[in-house]
């Protein structure tokens, strides 16, 4: 019997690894279960980071019932305003809110008065928590604060897959029979380009070894006999700017930065593209600069938090029975 216990375990920690205190995990009303970091304070991007690392995203509001549903959980757990990162973030020129875990747009919004109102003009991160009721607030994204984390399967998507030609010419299988999409006629911000990864529930490539990247650049050599200029899931996050894959939440294990890079030119170069040198080499830039973007399925993308971790979270969960 124990050992039919162990084989349903481990198939369970093939999908969800949970490094994390059990006391942070909240049920809501409606059964649905978030993880809440209101002790220790992070920017957006590290609190990205920390939810994929458990295979969760930051939570999107989608509706007023989601919303009312939490605030009456954090109301219920905690009796207090906790100010909590969320996946909302503002893109183009216009500033439209996302949720950049789904793409979607906003449609339920529960502002505190006079937000959004980008103050500095540099605000264009969202969190909850800016007033009796948990209004929300556009903010510097490198502000710390708490997060809420939810499961990927909690997440509403009110498109459908727009899977037309024009998508699957936009599909490439390399020689490790993987299989990304490629848009490099149109330009994006890199907010832009997780926003349309997301729509087609896949994610901004993540270059987590020598051999994925070898990979991908023979398949885009292969395919279109240049180099492309395409933002991938990298970013820096705190004051070492230490560089992250946003859609694993891993630090770099492998690089291929061009000569002199990563440079922090004019103290404000974040996000990673690949293309810049002549075999594709990556660099640092704005984040609002606008670059075609190469998208990945969830399933391509490893976790090597998962492969160290496996091991731990056997141990401590028998070592209790």
């Amino acid at each position: 019997m124990k050992i039919l216990f162990i084989i349903l375990f481990l198939l369970t920690l093939q999908h969800r690894v949970f490094p994390i205190t059990p006391e942070k995990l909240f049920t809501s009303e409606r059964n649905k279960t978030f993880y809440i970091e209101h002790e220790h304070k992070y920017d957006w991007f590290e609190s990205l980071a920390k939810c994929a690392r458990m295979d969760m995203y930051l939570t999107a509001f989608d509706s007023k019932v989601k919303w009312d549903d939490v605030l009456s959980m954090i109301q219920k757990h905690f009796g207090k305003n906790l100010v909590l990162w969320t996946s909302g973030y503002a893109v183009g020129d216009k500033r439209q809110f996302m949720w950049m875990t789904t793409g979607e747009e906003f449609t339920f919004t529960n502002w505190t008065t006079g937000n959004p109102d980008f103050s500095e003009q540099k605000e264009y991160c969202v969190q909850i928590g800016n007033g009796p009721y948990l209004e929300w607030n556009d903010n510097t994204c490198t502000k710390k604060f708490g997060f809420i984390c939810e499961f990927k399967e909690q997440q509403s998507k009110n498109h459908s897959h727009d899977k037309t030609s024009k998508y699957y010419k936009k599909l490439f299988t390399s020689e490790r029979n993987k299989t990304f999409y490629i848009d490099h006629e149109e330009k994006y911000d890199w907010f832009e380009s997780i926003a349309k990864c997301a729509r087609m529930d896949m994610s901004l490539m993540a270059i987590d070894s020598k051999v994925k990247w070898d990979d991908v650049l023979s398949m885009i050599q292969k395919q279109f006999g240049k180099k492309l200029i395409l933002w991938t899931s990298g970013y820096a996050v705190g004051e070492k700017r230490e560089f992250f894959w946003m859609t694993t939440g891993e630090e770099f294990t492998f690089t291929n930065w061009t000569s002199g890079n990563p440079d922090f030119s004019e103290k404000n170069e974040y996000c990673v593209q690949i293309g810049t040198g002549p075999h594709s080499e990556w660099n640092d830039n704005k984040c609002s600069k606008k670059f075609g973007f190469i998208c990945e399925f969830k399933d391509h993308q490893c976790n090597k938090y998962y492969n160290d971790k496996i091991t731990q979270n056997y141990n401590l969960y028998f070592n209790r029975y």
